[in-house]
């Protein structure tokens, strides 16, 4: 598993995350840091909560045939993250591809979003960015077996796996490769040109020495909706510091109240949606009860049926999580930032 070290977050917010380190990943008008991913064996749940810049905010001008175009700002071609911040797509989070000053999006998209909705476009992480041109931040070896693995969901339940190659003699042949998943030997990849989603929680398989990663970029400050497609689905935590269950999850307005169109309750745990979040080891796992006749005894309980504070459980080291889903497919999942992003 995996530990997460803010550095110099103050216990007050983020303050003083908002200096020195992340001087290369320039922002306009949003904080920018970094974090560093403490990687022990064997198996690491993570997410990037420091992400790539804002290229552009903007209202969108025009949103049809799966493509939008933005009022004011520019994004050159390319990969991009495209962020909703208000409307009825509020807190969704997509690729897309810029060309020409059209941002081609999934066509689903345009279900909710409309003319005069707020977005940011936004760079995205990479394979190369996150861990280095050069594999660099991982276990590197000649063969798959004794190299670091990071897996990304695919979408459907399953992952895309990668790994750094040294190469052979005088490194031959090294370089970023993706596992062919119907075995065999696994194929050459542009690690720069695989893009990382920060919704998405990553799996690294961890063969060599324990190490860390150093994550930099910019801190996003309003809320995020990733959708649940199957049913373990691997999500970043997206909030560096001071983000709880209960910032997650539940109504603002009332702490340890289970916020609509968050995750699926139930009168017992079999068919409520169920929080796995990492603890050392193993993982510690949380659900919320609807309770009885008239809710009585409503709110969120642990794996054993105990009374949980949902505010009293830190998000803060752990920056993947894994969400069993037991409700409808596809599901969005509201997670809410903590109520002082909105002052940085």
């Amino acid at each position: 598993m995996k530990t997460t070290t803010l550095k110099a977050a103050a216990a007050f917010g983020l303050s003083a995350l908002l200096v020195g380190s992340a001087a290369a990943q320039e922002s306009v008008s949003k904080p920018v840091g970094y974090e560093t991913l403490e990687i022990t064996q064997q198996f690491n749940y993570v997410g990037l909560r420091l992400l790539g810049a804002p290229l552009a905010t903007s209202t969108v001008a025009t949103a049809e045939n799966a493509e939008i175009t933005l009022a004011s700002g520019t994004v050159a071609d390319g990969p991009v993250i495209v962020e909703v911040i208000d409307g009825d797509a509020a807190g969704a989070v997509v690729e897309g591809t810029a060309t020409g000053g059209v941002i081609t999006v999934p066509a689903s998209l345009l279900d909710n979003l409309e003319v005069d909705n707020a977005v940011t476009v936004r760079a995205p992480q990479t394979l190369a960015s996150v861990f280095g041109a050069t594999g660099d931040s991982l276990t590197k070896s000649a063969g798959q077996g004794g190299a670091d693995l990071v897996l990304i969901p695919d979408g459907s339940g399953g992952f895309d796996t990668y790994w750094y190659s040294s190469g052979g003699f005088g490194g031959v042949g090294a370089g970023w490769k993706q596992v062919n998943p119907a075995g065999g030997d696994s194929s050459d990849v542009d690690g720069s040109a695989v893009t990382l989603v920060y919704t998405d929680g990553i799996i690294i398989q961890n063969r060599g020495a324990n190490n860390s990663i150093v994550v930099s970029g910019s801190v996003k400050t309003t809320g995020t909706t990733p959708a649940l497609t199957t049913q373990f689905n691997y999500l970043s935590t997206v909030y560096p510091a001071g983000a709880t269950l209960s910032t997650a999850f539940d109504d603002p307005a009332t702490p340890g109240v289970l916020k609509a169109g968050t995750l699926t309750a139930s009168a017992g745990q079999g068919a409520a949606d169920l929080v796995f979040v990492p603890n050392g080891p193993d993982f510690d796992v949380y659900w919320y009860s609807s309770g009885g006749f008239g809710g009585a005894g409503a709110g969120w309980k642990d794996s054993d049926g105990n009374d949980v504070d949902s505010t009293a459980v830190s998000l803060d080291s752990a920056s993947g999580i894994v969400i069993q889903n037991r409700g409808a497919l596809p599901q969005g999942v509201a997670i809410g930032a903590p109520a002082f992003y909105a002052d940085l």
